[in-house]
């Protein structure tokens, strides 16, 4: 039961007692379906044993994606528009909203 909960200012006063400088940092994902990662770690598990039909695997993979056609009753494309639909709300955060993921780019100090 570890912690990895940080708020901006928390991450970043690490940083800096770390010695290093902060060159850029933006905050990236404030939007985003709750536990979406075990969602997509179960479909993975499904889709590498083989599980999965045939036309969901083929929509699923991810090196052939510009070759295969959405279908829309393949419950794949229907989970890639509704995690594109709320992860096109992180385009325009502001910096003060929380965040899921924040990028930060720090060099050492000279």
């Amino acid at each position: 039961m570890h912690v990895r909960l940080y708020s901006k200012e928390e991450i970043t006063e690490v940083i800096k007692r770390a010695g290093l400088k902060i060159v850029y940092l933006q905050t990236s994902t404030h939007y985003c379906i709750l536990f979406n990662h075990l969602f997509l770690n179960g479909m993975k598990r499904l889709l590498n044993i083989g599980i999965l039909p045939k036309a969901i695997n083929n929509v699923a993979d991810k090196f052939k994606y510009k070759e295969n056609k959405r279908i829309w009753l393949n419950p794949v494309s229907v989970g890639h528009a509704l995690f594109n639909f709320i992860d096109r709300r992180n385009e325009s955060i502001s910096e003060d909203k929380s965040s899921v993921a924040i990028a930060i780019k720090a060099i050492k100090r000279i």
